[in-house]
């Protein structure tokens, strides 16, 4: 039976005109090429093995980045539009407090005001 799919798969094979599917050489295929193949880690097993290159003891020294405060030089800032969560161009995650205002480290001030951000100083909004 195989090789009779075989000899009559050619590339010019249609399984509407011969009435079958070449089920023995789908399967001849398949194992060898798990056979033969070497199997190449997707982008989920890559990210894992990254993962492992990090031990504990990297993690457990690492220091933590601190947060922006306005003693550390951060900025507030407000955005007219109402958005309650905004990443700066460093990658850091910015929450907005119950009235909307933002403490903003100071590299990511500028990014911000050219999208239509403000300043907030104590006495109110400043361009």
């Amino acid at each position: 039976m195989l090789e009779d799919q075989m000899s009559a798969f050619t590339s010019d094979f249609d399984r509407g005109r011969a009435g079958y599917s070449p089920d023995h050489v789908d399967a001849l295929v398949w194992a060898l090429s798990e056979l033969m193949v070497e199997a190449t880690p997707g982008i989920i097993e890559y990210a894992r093995l990254e993962a492992e290159k990090v031990t504990a003891d990297q993690i457990g020294h690492r220091k933590l980045a601190e947060p922006p405060t306005l003693a550390n030089g951060a900025v507030q800032m407000k955005n007219s539009i109402g958005v309650s969560t905004a990443y700066g161009m460093t990658g850091t995650q910015y929450n907005a407090d119950a009235e909307g205002i933002f403490i903003v480290r100071a590299i990511d001030v500028g990014p911000l005001l050219a999208a239509g951000w403000t300043k907030n100083n104590l006495e109110g909004l400043i361009p």
